[in-house]
């Protein structure tokens, strides 16, 4: 497993007195960002797709229209990305949603919507290059999404990898009132091609002020609708958490995800606003270190 970081100014410097434990820089697509990150390291880009209305194609959240493949093809081809990523979402009411209420043709009819969107980009690129992303609860989210069946069919219907997101898991867990490790037990773990890592903490105090200074708190409140959020540093629950999630990956007889991504600060919003300095030097080698124990777990099994 490679250990990951979002790209950011604080992460420069961070590479500069800490070498050799970041493997990849996870950046969005773009070309400003792109050539200052692949001078600090090696990088790998995550694209701000998501599925479409059932139409047979993604929508670009960035510009909100459908995206345009060809430049997605040449950015996958010139910063060597394997998979390319999108998010389970589209919108919706955010309306109640027991998950042993829903019929199963229920069910039904939201995997084959996404299946339609999915499969034009498997033709293009193959299945196994293509990696569906498991969102939390937030404002525009159709709740059905975070269903861990439905994640599951998708995913074994149309044949593509897992990209597990474990905050987004536990707060849509909290969201459906389910167990959080009884949540992760029902996604396809098994399917999993990268992971990633943040903490979840209340929004308020330190966080709430950074926000603040940059103008976006109010924003934030009304996006999240909850009294947290995520790509925070970890606090001792998600330490204890990511330890659990990195035993249950350990325990499947298939290879361990290529990389694990911590998704902490950024290069523009809230992760801009949010990202420090003195979290990745306390962080990112804990991280390192957790995942080459695992890695040596899985050898000797």
């Amino acid at each position: 497993m490679e250990l990951a970081v979002n790209y950011s100014k604080p992460l420069e410097n961070f590479l500069e007195t800490h070498p050799g434990i970041v493997d990849r820089i996870k950046c969005p697509d773009w070309m400003d960002i792109i050539e200052p990150a692949r001078a600090a390291g090696k990088i790998y880009i995550h694209f701000p797709l998501r599925l479409g209305e059932g139409d047979g194609d993604f929508i670009d959240t960035e510009t909100g229209s459908a995206p345009d493949w060809k430049r997605i093809e040449d950015l996958l081809r010139i910063t060597e990305t394997k998979y390319l990523n999108f998010h389970f979402w589209w919108e919706g009411e955010d309306t109640p949603l027991d998950p042993a209420q829903v019929r199963t043709a229920e069910i039904d009819r939201l995997v084959e919507r996404a299946c339609l969107d999915i499969q034009p980009v498997v033709r293009r690129f193959g299945a196994e290059r293509v990696i569906m992303e498991n969102l939390p609860d937030f404002t525009r989210t159709s709740p059905q999404c975070l269903l861990p069946g439905v994640i599951r069919c998708v995913v074994e219907e149309t044949g593509i990898g897992f990209l597990y997101d474990i905050a987004h898991g536990r707060l849509a867990a909290r969201k459906l009132r389910i167990d959080e490790r009884e949540y992760v037990k029902l996604l396809p773990l098994e399917r999993t091609r990268e992971v990633h890592i943040t903490g979840i903490q209340p929004l308020e105090g330190h966080w709430l002020n950074l926000l603040e200074q940059a103008g976006m708190a109010e924003r934030v409140f009304a996006e999240i609708k909850r009294g947290e959020m995520d790509h925070l540093p970890l606090a001792d629950g998600d330490w204890i958490f990511f330890g659990w999630v990195l035993q249950q990956l350990c325990s499947r007889t298939v290879a361990l995800p290529e990389i694990v991504a911590f998704e902490y600060g950024g290069v523009s919003g809230v992760l801009e606003a949010l990202g420090e300095l003195e979290y990745l030097n306390l962080q990112t080698p804990r991280l390192k270190q957790m995942i080459r124990e695992a890695e040596k777990c899985m050898s000797l099994a």
